[in-house]
């Protein structure tokens, strides 16, 4: 008997932008997950860049 593929996903992030979006409020969580984030992108060749939700640059 041979396996059932039900689901196959190829994620090919390379030369693509790619957003990771941190938890705001958690300064120091941010901070120990930018060197992450990097290797991240280094190892995959993509590019990461800057981002927030819409609204937060609004006053509260």
């Amino acid at each position: 008997m041979t396996p059932l593929t039900v689901f196959r996903h190829h994620y090919t992030p390379e030369n693509q932008n790619i957003l990771i979006q941190f938890p705001v409020g958690t300064l120091g969580d941010t901070l120990a997950w930018m060197p992450y984030a990097a290797r991240f992108a280094q190892n995959r060749r993509l590019y990461l860049g800057p981002g927030r939700k819409p609204g937060e640059d609004q006053p509260a």
